[in-house]
C-alpha cells in the first residue's frame, strides 16, 4: 500500500521532502510503502530504508542536537549563533579558586583538550569569596544581529558577556570549543552530528 506520508516516533516522512541520514547525507523521499521508504540521495543513488530505522536515526539525531542547543529556538538559529561565537568570541574562566583548579583541569582535558600553561583563567586563592568555577564568553560589539538566538536561560549581558557554565561546558565537551579566542573550525565541524547543524554553523561562522 502506497501513501504520501507516514509517521514513526513523532517523525513524519512526506513524499518529496528532504531528510538527513547520519552516515549517507541528505535524501529525498520518492515513495512510501507499508514499512519502508524509497529515497534518492544527493549523489543520485536510490535506496530502500526501513521506516522505523530511518525515523529512529532522525529521532536520535534530534536528541543529540538538543544536548547542544537546548530545547528553545531552532537548531539552525542556535547553531548560526554558535558559529558567530566560534569566530568572534573568547572563552575564559573569570574566577576559580586554586583548590578547584585540578578538578576543572581534569574535566577540561577529558574533553580532549590540554592546558599547557594557565592563560584565559583567573586563578584565585582558596579563601576567595567565589561560589565556584565561572565560565564566560566575551563577545565584541559587532556580535549581535537579527539572527542571533541562544538556548533557554542563556543571555548576553550588557557588558557583552555570556555567563552560563552549562552552555559553555556544552560547547567545550560536545562541540570541541577551547579556552581562548582561537577555535578549531574543522574540529568543531567534525563534532556536529547532522548536516543541519553543520550548515547553520558554517553560515554563522562565515557571516562576519
Amino acid at each position: 500500500m502506497n501513501s504520501v506520508t507516514v509517521k514513526k516516533l513523532g517523525i513524519t516522512f512526506t513524499v518529496g521532502q528532504e531528510y538527513n541520514h547520519p552516515k549517507w547525507g541528505n535524501y529525498t523521499v520518492k515513495s512510501i510503502n507499508d514499512s519502508s521508504i524509497n529515497v534518492t540521495f544527493k549523489d543520485g543513488s536510490n535506496k530502500e530504508l526501513t521506516t522505523l530505522i530511518a525515523a529512529t536515526m532522525i529521532f536520535n539525531q534530534q536528541c543529540e542536537e538538543e544536548k547542544v542547543v537546548g530545547k528553545t529556538g531552532s537548531t539552525e538559529d542556535i547553531m548560526y549563533t554558535i558559529g558567530r561565537i566560534a569566530k568572534l568570541g573568547k572563552i575564559f574562566v573569570c574566577g576559580i579558586r586554586d583548590n578547584e583548579y585540578d578538578s576543572f583541569k581534569q574535566r577540561y582535558e577529558k574533553a580532549g583538550n590540554k592546558i599547557d600553561k594557565i592563560e584565559n583563567i583567573s586563578l584565585l586563592t582558596s579563601k576567595a569569596n567565589k561560589w565556584g568555577v565561572e565560565l564566560s564568553i566575551k563577545l565584541p560589539e559587532n556580535f549581535n544581529n537579527e539572527n542571533i538566538v541562544l538556548p533557554e536561560k542563556v543571555k548576553i549581558l550588557e557588558s557583552n558577556i555570556i555567563n552560563n557554565n552549562k552552555f559553555v561546558w556544552s560547547l567545550i565537551e560536545k562541540t570541541g570549543f577551547v579556552l581562548g579566542d582561537k577555535q578549531d573550525y574543522n574540529r568543531i565541524l567534525s563534532k556536529l552530528k547532522s548536516e543541519t547543524m553543520k550548515n547553520a554553523f558554517i553560515k554563522g561562522y562565515q557571516s562576519i
